[in-house]
């Protein structure tokens, strides 16, 4: 009796765990959908479709989670808070996530699952997935997720390239003039930093991340191992699409994602590589304030 009891326990788990990921990548694939709209929002100056589909991908997580908790009590029936069942659901779900290009933020789904379901004060480690602070975060140079920009060509003409390769459905008011200024601005940067204004490449991340009326391209200068940060503010106006601002220092970059300001919006199928690549140019940002600034906040 005891055995087919626990047969079925583990059953239930399994099932559970199937419920709670296909909600996982419903959350996701929304949360995605959302992001990947923002380009054609900046492209045409639709403002505000843009803070609406930002406050509904706010909305979109507590929204799931409580959608997904009603479904379980349903699944579950007399189970839905038995400890004995949500241990081996634990093991059947990190499984299941276990080859996710988003496998932190499916942990902390799970655990606004049970912490729900438990209504968890404190921290529930038999329940609950640990996600270490230290842990080494991809850079980029892994499984590149930028594009590298050698100085072959003078520096106006490398933003030149740059920026067309950027695709923007809408034209530039004046991108030659925006490429040169761009240039100047980095040069005269690091002749004053270094006394050297050469450099061996210019990355920068893909795709470009877009909040409230700018889009963001984030990148890094590289001279041997030492890295300068970039971040370059587009605005689009009725006159065309313009740089707005080159940030260069790591204080004014760690403004731009910090926590308090409005979330980017970011099509990225592994959060973690955009979240290494800022990293490397802030190390002493807290890991919590970019997953936050990235719309990721119950993981932040």
């Amino acid at each position: 009796m005891g055995n087919r009891s626990s047969v079925r326990s583990v059953e239930l788990a399994e099932h559970a765990a199937e419920l709670i990921l296909s909600y996982l990548k419903r959350y996701r694939k929304e949360f995605k959908e959302m992001s990947r709209s923002a380009k054609g929002w900046f492209e045409t100056r639709d403002w505000p479709a843009a803070r609406e589909g930002l406050t509904r991908r706010t909305d979109l997580y507590s929204r799931t989670v409580t959608e997904l908790v009603r479904a379980l009590q349903v699944k579950m029936g007399a189970a839905y808070r038995d400890r004995a069942v949500w241990k081996p659901l634990k093991r059947a779900y990190a499984r299941d996530i276990a080859n996710r290009a988003d496998e932190e933020i499916a942990e902390t789904f799970f655990n606004s699952v049970t912490r729900e379901v438990f209504k968890t004060t404190g921290f529930d480690r038999e329940l609950e997935f640990v996600w270490i602070d230290n842990t080494i975060l991809p850079s980029g140079e892994e499984s590149p997720v930028f594009r590298s920009w050698y100085p072959i060509v003078g520096l106006p003409d490398l933003f030149g390239e740059l920026f067309e390769s950027l695709e923007f459905a809408s034209p530039w008011r004046d991108l030659g003039g925006d490429a040169t200024r761009v240039a100047s601005r980095i040069l005269s940067h690091l002749q004053e930093r270094s006394g050297m204004a050469d450099f061996d490449v210019v990355e920068t991340f893909e795709p470009i991340l877009y909040r409230s009326k700018g889009a963001y391209l984030v990148g890094r200068i590289r001279r041997g191992h030492r890295i300068v940060p970039l971040v370059i503010a587009l605005m689009h106006s009725a006159d065309g699409i313009y740089v707005d601002a080159v940030v260069l220092s790591e204080t004014e970059v760690s403004t731009v994602f910090s926590f308090t300001r409005s979330y980017f919006l970011a099509d990225i199928e592994r959060p973690m590589e955009l979240v290494g690549f800022v990293r490397s140019l802030l190390p002493g940002k807290p890991l919590e304030e970019l997953y936050i600034s990235l719309g990721f906040v119950k993981h932040g």
